[in-house]
């Protein structure tokens, strides 16, 4: 089952395919053992596989990226990494990073975990020439916890890959009833997907939900799912304390759409998100998603998600009673995460993150004022609100000729990539990098 991280890099990596020209462009990809691309970008000519060696982070940096650009590679003048970045090197960084919960919420970390993160991340955020954030919300407290310059700071969505099977009005109920009781489930169930990490806020999901099956008939025979990892630093959080709930654990992509798309609804009652990936994949299957109230939640679901209060226990069961008895609601619910859940394209998130290298890769300029207003949903050109200031416009050089690379650490899957915008091509590598949480 592919992770936050994982999904983030192949939609960004199926936008990049998608709007680049293989004439002018290229991306070389390095590649782990039994990584699977996106088709689009497997099948892509613009993106040509190297093989990476099965090793630790540090080895990577300090070894194997410096090897396979002395033999391989080349030169390069842009690396992009996700969370970490080199200490040393005299090449420019854009750094991509999901949100800040470990400075925010550092007991939910263990103590090494919190201590790398807060004393690592902020360097690099203040080094970097650029930053890319995955939703405003983000990007503003990127800015206004490390002090760096708006304009140095990027908004690039997540994106999502379409689903490969559109949501049927006719399901064989007898097939899909045989088909959960492998895993010990049956309908009606609502679902949880993710990592069983502290700030997924799972322990007050299960009270909610023990709490509204008990005061409600129409729940009683309701299951609660759980499905995604115990995080390896934390022990199961009472997840089984009754009959109606039901850990599946780690599941194949194919099993974790198919419960989507059977759940009465997702329930991501989240303390701390920076985009939040399983509600938006949950809307584009037709499932109905009550969500938390809080960080960069209400940006992305909007009005297409029930959202409540994730310290409220109660306010958490009252939604999920709303989920169970209310048709209308269900409805609408349905209808309007579909029409959210597709305004995250892959190709948005491809012309903007080209958009944010090239400006890095250009070095630091003076950005055009607009008067355009910035929207978290508005496609094409990079542009966003700053505090005190009209919207900012960058455009783009395409004079730069430039070549990037992505390093990916992403169990599965593939990674690197680079860009030539036109002839005698200098390089840039990016580094997606792993992160040691949810």
């Amino acid at each position: 089952m592919r992770g936050g991280d994982e999904t983030l890099l192949r939609g960004l990596l199926t936008g990049l395919a998608e709007v680049c020209d293989p004439d002018s462009t290229s991306f070389p990809l390095l590649v782990r053992r039994g990584a699977d691309p996106p088709a689009g970008v497997a099948r892509h000519p613009a993106f040509p596989r190297y093989a990476l060696p099965e090793r630790s982070r540090a080895m990577r940096y300090v070894y194997d990226v410096p090897r396979l650009l002395a033999t391989e590679i080349g030169q390069v003048d842009l690396l992009y990494t996700q969370t970490h970045a080199p200490l040393v090197g005299s090449v420019p960084n854009v750094l991509q990073l999901t949100d800040l919960s470990f400075h925010h919420c550092p007991e939910l970390y263990p103590p090494l975990t919190r201590l790398r993160l807060n004393a690592l991340v902020p360097l690099h955020a203040r080094r970097a020439r650029a930053v890319l954030a995955i939703s405003e919300f983000t990007r503003q407290d990127i800015i206004s916890t490390y002090c760096i310059p708006p304009e140095r700071v990027f908004l690039v969505p997540c994106a999502i890959e379409p689903p490969p099977n559109p949501p049927s009005a006719s399901v064989d109920t007898r097939a899909v009833a045989e088909w959960l009781s492998q895993f010990g489930v049956r309908q009606p169930y609502f679902l949880f997907v993710g990592n069983l990490h502290p700030r997924k806020n799972l322990k007050r999901l299960v009270e909610a939900f023990e709490l509204a099956r008990g005061r409600t008939e129409a729940l009683s025979r309701h299951q609660l799912v759980l499905v995604g990892t115990e995080h390896r630093f934390y022990p199961r959080v009472g997840l089984a304390s009754s009959a109606g709930i039901v850990s599946v654990g780690r599941v194949s992509d194919v099993d974790r759409d198919r419960f989507m798309r059977h759940a009465d609804a997702l329930a991501y009652p989240s303390l701390f998100e920076g985009f939040g990936l399983p509600p938006i994949e949950a809307m584009s299957v037709g499932t109905p998603v009550l969500a938390a109230n809080t960080a960069a939640l209400p940006e992305i679901l909007g009005d297409a998600a029930l959202l409540v209060d994730p310290l409220d226990v109660e306010a958490i069961a009252h939604g999920l009673v709303q989920l169970a008895t209310d048709a209308n609601l269900v409805t609408k619910l349905r209808e309007r995460g579909r029409v959210r859940a597709a305004s995250y394209a892959t190709r948005r998130s491809g012309e903007r993150a080209l958009e944010a290298f090239e400006w890095a890769a250009s070095g630091p300029r003076k950005p055009s004022t607009s008067s355009m207003p910035d929207s978290g949903l508005a496609a094409g050109s990079h542009s966003r609100s700053i505090p005190g200031s009209s919207a900012t416009r960058f455009t783009r050089r395409q004079t730069v000729p430039s070549q990037f690379l992505m390093v990916t650490t992403t169990t599965g899957l593939l990674a690197p990539l680079s860009r030539t915008l036109r002839a005698n091509p200098r390089t840039s590598i990016l580094d997606h990098h792993r992160r040691d949480r949810a």
